[in-house]
């Protein structure tokens, strides 16, 4: 009898230990999957506002209006005209933009799609003077 009461509560010990195991990789795996679901919704916010702000971005608006629309941008670039002039910032062959910032800002999931960026290029008097876009296979 003794043995049975040591076997029986082994057994209601392992089905607690199961129990709680199986609460754990579920209570982990719905946190996993609202971890997925706010990202695809963080990005697919973000990117319908980066293209709504590319298409209401014109030539001649203001830095801060480029900025108030699009938000802080990913990447900055300067052809450095100050500090060398013969020479862009990335490349070797003299610069030919007349641009003074480029303001790069990456579409969300496009790594996985390939790459989508939206470049707006401002002036001296920051001032836009350019908008493109930039898509790698």
């Amino acid at each position: 009898q003794r043995c049975e009461g040591c076997i029986a509560f082994a057994r209601r010990l392992l089905e607690a230990v199961s129990s709680t195991t199986r609460r754990l990789v579920f209570s982990f795996g719905h946190g996993l999957l609202w971890i997925a679901v706010a990202y695809l919704v963080w990005g697919l916010v973000v990117r319908h506002r980066y293209i709504n702000a590319f298409a209401a971005t014109s030539v001649g608006d203001t830095a801060l209006t480029v900025i108030n629309r699009f938000g802080p941008p990913d990447n900055l670039e300067s052809p450095l005209k100050y500090s060398r002039p013969e020479y862009c910032a990335n490349a070797h062959p003299p610069c030919s933009d007349p641009y003074f910032v480029r303001l790069w800002y990456s579409l969300p999931f496009t790594p996985v799609v390939g790459g989508h960026v939206l470049i707006v290029d401002l002036d001296e008097q920051q001032r836009v003077i350019n908008k493109g876009e930039m898509r790698s296979p």
